[in-house]
């Protein structure tokens, strides 16, 4: 690098000389000078990473090994899941029952964002207990929060047939129609 800024000053030096040649060889020189005050630092930051990773490399290959340590809780009677009685004819039912709230929910965010007309499809997932009442509500793939918000809000005053057993987890398509 040295050789090359040195030819590159003495052909500049062959040209011919004058005020404007003298000017230009001192910003070379301060160029050059610069790109080598530059080329050390790099060099200080790259040994710096590179001591740095050694030492992460050193840090993450140990390994603590702890003593075993007993816990002890108390006796608990067993908990006892029951497999819920609702029927997925039943779910839909319900959904299609109540499928104008969504829709209204989908045209007004068509509204706000005419783009939501090329999805044709979103999944909603929620919780189903057994009372009836439909929880954590959420859609995937995400299009529109404000339009997801508005559907999780009106599914989630849906009233489902009440069941024996557990909550179950419920995935149901909705499809999206521009009408």
């Amino acid at each position: 690098m040295r050789t090359l800024a040195l030819a590159l000053i003495l052909a500049l030096a062959a040209c011919g000389g004058g005020e404007d040649d003298t000017a230009q060889k001192a910003k070379l020189a301060s160029d050059l000078v610069t790109c080598k005050n530059d080329l050390s630092n790099l060099k200080e930051q790259l040994n710096d990473a590179k001591a740095a990773l050694a030492k992460a490399e050193q840090a993450a290959g140990q390994v603590i090994k702890l003593d075993p340590v007993a816990v002890k809780g108390e006796a608990q009677s067993p908990v006892h899941h029951r497999d819920a009685t609702v029927t997925p004819d039943a779910v839909m039912k319900v959904i299609q029952m109540n499928g104008s709230g969504l829709r209204a929910c989908y045209n007004h965010a068509l509204k706000r964002k005419p783009d939501l007309q090329y999805v044709s499809k979103v999944t909603s997932r929620f919780q189903l207990h057994n009372n009836g009442q439909a929880t954590d509500v959420s859609f995937a793939p995400h299009t529109d929060a404000e339009m997801e918000r508005c559907m999780a809000q009106t599914m989630e005053k849906w009233k489902f047939p009440s069941f024996q057993g557990d909550a179950v987890a419920i995935e149901q398509p909705v499809n999206l129609v521009v009408k």
